[in-house]
């Protein structure tokens, strides 16, 4: 028995055209499913990353008042100090502690 011709266009329209097709069929899949992977990180990325952001600007705003907070109690002790010695001791003792008190957060960190 022959087969018939209509059962024979009916296989070839399930079958691709040719390998050209098959592989540009293969990487427009590839790059579709590349492009949603990569939308789904970037929304998984941006709420951590902007939490993240929004931590480290208040981190170095308070570091920033911080420091001042040391300047102004450095001013002070020099300034209390003056009062039984001179500037320059003053500030000899009030740098000497403030070296030793890094050296000191230093090596217990």
């Amino acid at each position: 028995m022959a087969p018939d011709s209509n059962q024979l266009s009916i296989h070839e329209a399930d079958q691709p055209h040719s390998w050209p097709d098959l592989v540009g069929k293969l990487i427009l899949d590839f790059t579709r499913v590349l492009e949603a992977e990569l939308r789904l990180m970037r929304a998984s990325i941006e709420p951590a990353l902007t939490s993240v952001l929004n931590r480290w600007l208040w981190q170095l705003v308070i570091a920033s008042i911080a420091l001042l907070g040391c300047i102004l109690l450095v001013g002070a002790i020099i300034l209390f100090l003056h009062l039984w010695l001179a500037w320059w001791a003053s500030f000899a003792i009030t740098g000497a502690a403030t070296v030793l008190l890094a050296l000191c957060a230093m090596l217990i960190h």
